[in-house]
């Protein structure tokens, strides 16, 4: 890319209000469509006229980003994710810091939940990471607490690539406890991008602009958790609006947390009660039969679940002995006790 394109889509960026901003957009796309191949940005962005005085604040934010050896990517460059490129209100320029080169992953999957997730959510947080990293996919996210933290954390912790969006300057660390995590993040070859320029100052709907980045430039988007109208649920709309697959996990009708996940769920995303249900069903690879050696796990091989009662008479173990065994064999990811019916998992 030019450093005049990019110096255009900065001032834009940093200038323009948000009706200037969407009609260049428009501009951009229906040139695009039209021309395909022959689509020429420079020729779109030649009306926009830079007055003197705002090359400065150009300047300022091109040196920021060479004084903390950071990125200035915009519309049209070699590392613009194709499919953030694709949606209609894509950011004009994404500042980055970190390894550009999880930009031109192709698989991307969006993880995203609660702040203040379930036992249930934090543990598909970690098996969905172990899972996604064979294949790998690049797990996306937006650095805040609660499951953005967790679906980081899982990826680094299987060496999983991983890329946090963030709704503030990405020369600063929202929330501040996030500061090590986004050192690991780095330090792991990740990527932490953000369209709000430096210097500026970070307002709460930020936040919810973010989440169009999020899902954006995935091909799918797993809300882990969250309530019906929540941070989360923007998200999933975004994905809808941007024809992505969705993919939500179910929980009780009790938990508030779980109310808007199961609401995505009956209207139609995918139910992912196991990490292998992040693929529709034309694209999971095939499975290995498993094969157990554990008593308790052979018992269940033929009908697949059983009460912890009938177990424990059939097995002649009393059920407090049995109870302990079943958790270590839960840990193990080979069965799954819900109340007193034991499951065991394909």
């Amino acid at each position: 890319m030019s450093n005049t394109n990019l110096r255009k889509l900065i001032f834009a960026n940093l200038c323009y209000s948000n009706s200037r901003l969407n009609a260049l957009r428009s501009t951009i796309i229906e040139r695009r469509d039209a021309l395909a191949d022959e689509f020429d940005l420079a020729a779109v962005l030649k009306d926009v006229d830079v007055p003197k005085e705002s090359e400065i604040a150009i300047d300022r934010q091109l040196n920021r980003a060479k004084q903390c050896g950071h990125s200035i990517i915009g519309f049209g460059s070699e590392y613009y994710p194709y499919l953030l490129s694709q949606i209609a209100d894509f950011p004009l320029v994404l500042y980055c810091r970190g390894n550009m080169e999880r930009l031109k992953d192709e698989k991307k999957i969006a993880v995203v939940g609660s702040r203040k997730p379930t036992y249930d959510g934090k543990k598909m947080c970690d098996m969905a990471a172990r899972y996604l990293a064979k294949w790998p996919y690049t797990v996306v996210s937006g650095l805040a607490y609660g499951i953005d933290s967790l679906a980081h954390r899982g990826a680094l912790s299987h060496g999983c690539p991983t890329i946090a969006v963030l709704a503030n300057p990405v020369d600063e660390v929202m929330p501040h406890n996030h500061i090590n995590l986004a050192k690991q993040i780095i330090a792991q070859e990740g990527l932490i991008v953000s369209e709000t320029p430096y210097f500026e100052r970070t307002y709460g709907h930020y936040y919810v602009r973010r989440n169009r980045i999020v899902s954006g430039m995935c091909q799918k988007v797993f809300i882990v958790e969250g309530a019906r109208k929540s941070g989360s649920m923007t998200t999933a709309q975004h994905a809808l609006d941007q024809n992505r697959e969705l993919y939500a996990m179910p929980g009780s009708i009790c938990n508030v947390v779980a109310g808007g996940t199961n609401n995505l769920i009956k209207n139609g995303a995918h139910a992912v009660i196991e990490a292998e249900d992040l693929f529709i069903p034309d694209e999971r690879p095939e499975r290995a039969v498993r094969q157990y050696t554990h008593p308790v796990a052979q018992l269940l091989m033929e009908d697949g679940q059983m009460r912890i009662e009938k177990m424990s008479q059939m097995m002649d173990i009393p059920i407090h002995i049995l109870l302990s065994e079943l958790t270590i064999l839960e840990c193990q990811d080979i069965l799954k006790v819900t109340g007193n019916m034991v499951t065991l998992v394909d």
